[in-house]
C-alpha cells in the first residue's frame, strides 16, 4: 500500500550499470513490465523469477517515457544527445525493438496511449505528435505559444488531454 518501501538489491539485475537514473516505468500486467533511463538503460521484469533483465542496442537512447499499448507491445521514446530523438515500439513485451521514427530537432518528454490506436507524445518546444494506427507513423503538431514550458501529458480519450508546464509562475495547460 506505499507504506513500507525497500530497495531492490541489485542480484534482482542482469547487469546494473555504475549509477541507475531509471526515468520510467509500465507493467504489461502484474507479471512483466519494463524500466527506462538514461544512456540506454532499459530493464524488462519477469515476475515467475522476480528478476529484471537488461536489453541491450539500445545504448545511445536516454529513455525520458515509455507506455503500453496492449498485451505484448509498448512505445518508448528517447533522445540521442544533440542529435534529436527516436521512437521505439515492441510487439514481444521488450525482447526486440524497432525504430518507428527520428526527428532531429525535438527532445521527447513523454508518451501516452490513450487507447491501443491512439497515442501522443510530449516533444520540446510545445510540440505534441499524434498517431492513430497503434503507433506506426506520427504527425508533428505544435500545441502551445513558445512562452510556455510544458512537461507532461494525460490524454482521456483521443479527444481530450491535459499537458502542465510553466507558464509566467503559473500553470499552463492543454484541453484538445
Amino acid at each position: 500500500g506505499g507504506n513500507q518501501w525497500i530497495k531492490i538489491p541489485p542480484e534482482k539485475f542482469e547487469t546494473v550499470p555504475a549509477y541507475n537514473d531509471l526515468t520510467d516505468m509500465k507493467f504489461f500486467n502484474d507479471k512483466s513490465g519494463i524500466a527506462v533511463g538514461r544512456e540506454g538503460i532499459m530493464y524488462r521484469y519477469d515476475a515467475s523469477v522476480d528478476f529484471w533483465w537488461k536489453v541491450t542496442g539500445l545504448e545511445s537512447i536516454n529513455f525520458s517515457s515509455i507506455d503500453i499499448i496492449d498485451t505484448i507491445s509498448c512505445i518508448a521514446v528517447g533522445n540521442i544527445n544533440s542529435n534529436g530523438s527516436r521512437i521505439i515500439r515492441t510487439n514481444d513485451k521488450g525482447i526486440h525493438w524497432t525504430v518507428i521514427d527520428e526527428n532531429n530537432s525535438s527532445n521527447l518528454l513523454k508518451v501516452d496511449f490513450t487507447e491501443a490506436q491512439y497515442g501522443f507524445i510530449l516533444a520540446s518546444n510545445n510540440y505534441l505528435c499524434k498517431t492513430s494506427d497503434f503507433g506506426y507513423s506520427w504527425n508533428w503538431l505544435p500545441i502551445v505559444s513558445a512562452s510556455t514550458d510544458l512537461w507532461d501529458l494525460e490524454f482521456l480519450n483521443p479527444q481530450k488531454g491535459f499537458a502542465v508546464g510553466s507558464y509566467y509562475n503559473s500553470t499552463a495547460y492543454l484541453n484538445k
